[in-house]
């Protein structure tokens, strides 16, 4: 199919790209270096001659177009657009760059909306193109231009995503729609929104609310009364009678109790087991049904009567001093089978229908301590009854207002959702500034928004904000900086990236927050070194906010983190006065010497490879890798390198650390003659008494003596040390195999 080229963006003159602007295109690559580190190799004039020429299998030079975009004769963008490849019907983008100078001011996107919309005009279907995996820009780039991930390939020996964009969508047939069920059309929605961009999602939201409108709830089947009020009045009195008998203990639990040693004698547990001998669970089972039955049949006070008292009971056991079992334990006892959810759902339904406008938003308020409502979105309440709630306006603004003044998770993730619910990410984002003192996770649900739509820039600047306002004792400020980090990363602001990871820090002052201040050499040196004024102006003592509310933790910083900290900045002799070694060598869980001696022993292990015995205690003193895919630049690549070599990601931070506190060959030998003191007096403890269950790591410590001495120079210490332990304790066989694991590398 031909294509005229000039039409592909009205705004440009755009034409082809010929022998003679080759240097001109060169020039526009060259200033775009990030692209060629992630698909290499690096570009030159030539490789611009042979991409002029290059061709897909079966594709003719007329339906290549190489074009070059140009205002005020200034070349601004160049494009490789396959017309009819890999199918007739899809145009493919081979490659796509824009002038470093005019980045950000919405160049690229301009081109790439008029090229795609000319393409649909023509009757293209869609448009693909394929980024390298892990390339942040690109990924950033082609996601907020509408491209959706179709697959992966492997090309050039690089992994890259193959992405989409449909220029015209294909027909839902009516007859389709009408044989899906609600349940169904709900997880199409919530498949729909991960796939949306940001100006869809919005236009998705607005069908939404037209389809809840008034005149919509109107045309529903005209009510019916199913229940007479007198069989009502008889049921009631059945349901009051039985709530009468379990209140008062006629009806009660019988239970045995015994002690399960089942994970050992030390770890024995109390168990209770329930009997419902006197029906109790088919009872409330009744009065669950006959409430679903007063709902549908709008007889809401009976309903919103049950749903209270269900909430609120408490059956007794028949022993004096067994606790008594909820309706959530019921359930949980399985003495009772239930929708949980459902039930609470309902629950809120009535009590809307039942209370005066001004007291709803406190009324289902006081559901939300019960587990069964925790994780409720609120928004389902208003389709769980056959009719629609009236003065919803009122409601979600006065629910609002009521949430904005709560401390709690819960509250906050309430809060989110009716903000998002009734203005929006925007609305969101607004609170998120005027409530931080209250509820400073909201920063971090604006984030997430628009982290959907891969808002980087916006992400960052929320960050920012978050930065400033909130109490930088937060640990929750921390999570916020962190994930702007990420977002400066993909933009590219690297001084932005390292501000925040010190913020992240200092918010949340673990190891595995300071170790992150040296993944790269120019951050450890502007901020990994300053880790002491942190610790010098450390909080002591508890959180001062229970499980509830965990938006609100202190930055505490424990005696153990403490001293973990003090000997990642260098205070080598402070964690050796605190390293001390309970007597008789035994004790260690409860004493901090358990991480010190091996923060010592890693720190005088000098291959760079871990032997199975250093690996093991780098694991001890370490943390866990990264799961998380949203990740900073420098992460993704230390992420990628340690997988490469089979490494810990700790492993990789400790050897980047290590090089900024070097230790004198001198102080090194002192430090390695304490310890190896320390370790053959535990290894002499651990097996003498027959601790089974630290033999192995007593090999590893051992391992680690004799390892540390050979790279020192000391020829065949390890053996010396296998021996050793072999004359010691020979008639210990599950010791000797744990050294024999161990030392078989020496």
């Amino acid at each position: 199919m031909r294509l005229e080229i000039e039409l592909l963006a009205k705004e440009y003159e755009v034409r082809r790209i010929r022998e003679e602007d080759v240097a001109e295109v060169y020039r526009l690559c060259v200033g775009n270096p990030l692209y060629y580190e992630y698909c290499p190799p690096k570009v030159t004039e030539e490789s611009i001659r042979e991409d002029l020429r290059a061709l897909p299998p079966g594709v003719s030079e007329e339906e290549k177009y190489y074009v070059g975009f140009y205002r005020e004769g200034k070349l601004l963008a160049v494009m490789d657009l396959i017309a009819g490849y890999p199918e007739e019907e899809i145009g493919f983008i081979g490659f796509f760059m824009v002038e470093k100078a005019v980045q950000g001011r919405n160049v690229g996107s301009e081109i790439v909306e008029q090229a795609c919309g000319y393409l649909g005009k023509r009757g293209f279907r869609a448009v693909r193109l394929a980024w390298v995996k892990g390339n942040p820009q690109a990924e950033h780039f082609w996601r907020k231009n509408g491209f959706g991930k179709i697959g992966e390939s492997l090309s050039r020996e690089e992994e890259v995503v193959l992405a989409e964009k449909r220029l015209r969508g294909l027909k839902i047939a009516a007859a389709d729609l009408e044989t899906l069920s609600k349940a169904e059309l709900q997880r199409i929605l919530l498949k729909m929104q991960e796939l949306l961009s940001e100006e869809q999602l919005q236009k998705l939201q607005k069908v939404v609310e037209e389809s809840r409108s008034p005149e919509l709830g109107e045309t529903l089947r005209p009510y019916q009364e199913r229940m007479s009020q007198e069989l009502v009045d008889e049921k009631m009195s059945q349901i009051i009678q039985w709530q009468k008998q379990i209140d008062e203990g006629e009806l009660y639990l019988d239970t045995e109790e015994y002690e399960d040693y089942s994970s050992g004698y030390w770890d024995a547990d109390w168990v209770t087991e329930y009997f419902d001998n006197y029906g109790i669970g088919d009872k409330i089972l009744f009065m669950i049904q006959f409430a679903k039955d007063c709902v549908d049949d709008r007889k809401y006070q009976e309903a919103h009567e049950i749903y209270g008292w269900l909430w609120e009971m408490e059956v007794l056991a028949d022993q004096e001093y067994s606790d008594p079992v909820d309706l959530e334990t019921m359930a949980e006892q399985e003495l009772l089978q239930t929708d949980l959810k459902q039930l609470a759902l309902l629950t809120l339904y009535a009590e809307y229908q039942v209370l005066e406008p001004e007291k709803r938003a406190e009324g289902l308020y006081r559901y939300f301590s019960y587990g069964a409502f925790s994780k409720l979105h609120v928004e389902e309440m208003f389709r769980s009854g056959r009719e629609n709630l009236k003065d919803t306006e009122r409601f979600w603004k006065e629910w609002i207002a009521l949430l904005k003044e709560k401390n709690g998770d819960v509250e906050a993730r309430l809060l989110e959702e009716a903000v998002l619910y009734q203005e929006g990410i925007e609305g969101l984002a607004r609170l998120a500034d005027e409530n931080a003192a209250v509820h400073p996770s909201l920063y971090l649900a604006v984030m997430e928004e628009y982290q959907k739509g891969h808002r980087y820039q916006e992400i960052e600047e929320t960050g920012k904000r978050a930065v400033k306002i909130l109490d930088d004792k937060l640990v929750i400020r921390a999570k916020a900086a962190l994930t702007a980090a990420a977002a400066s990363s993909y933009l590219q602001h690297e001084e932005e990236v390292m501000r925040f990871c010190w913020e992240c820090f200092r918010s949340d002052s673990n190891v595995k927050n300071y170790l992150r201040l040296f993944g790269t050499k120019e951050m450890a040196d502007k901020y990994g070194m300053r880790g002491r004024e942190v610790l010098e102006n450390r909080s002591k003592g508890n959180s001062e906010c229970g499980w509830r509310n965990t938006e609100l933790y202190k930055n505490v910083i424990g005696d153990s983190e403490y001293y973990r900290l003090s000997f990642y900045m260098g205070d080598f002799e402070t964690v050796k006065t605190a390293s001390k070694n309970p007597k008789g060598s035994l004790g260690w869980s409860s004493s901090f010497i358990k991480d010190g001696i091996r923060l010592f022993l890693l720190y005088l292990y000098e291959e760079p490879l871990p032997s199975k015995a250093a690996a093991s205690t780098a694991a001890y003193v370490g943390f866990p890798d990264t799961e998380e895919e949203y990740l900073i630049g420098f992460e993704k690549k230390i992420q990628e390198e340690s997988r490469e070599r089979k490494l810990s990601e700790f492993w990789n931070y400790f050897q980047r650390w290590k090089s900024f506190f070097p230790m004198e060959d001198a102080e090194k030998k002192r430090y390695l003659g304490w310890a190896e003191r320390i370790v053959y007096s535990r290894a002499d403890a651990i097996v003498s008494g027959q601790h089974r269950n630290h033999y192995g790591q007593a090999a590893v410590l051992l391992a680690m003596i004799g390892e540390i001495k050979e790279g020192m120079g000391i020829a065949g210490a390890a053996r010396s040390i296998f021996a050793e332990y072999k004359r010691k304790f020979p008639r210990h066989s599950s010791f000797q195999r744990e050294m024999k694991y161990y030392f078989s590398e020496v």
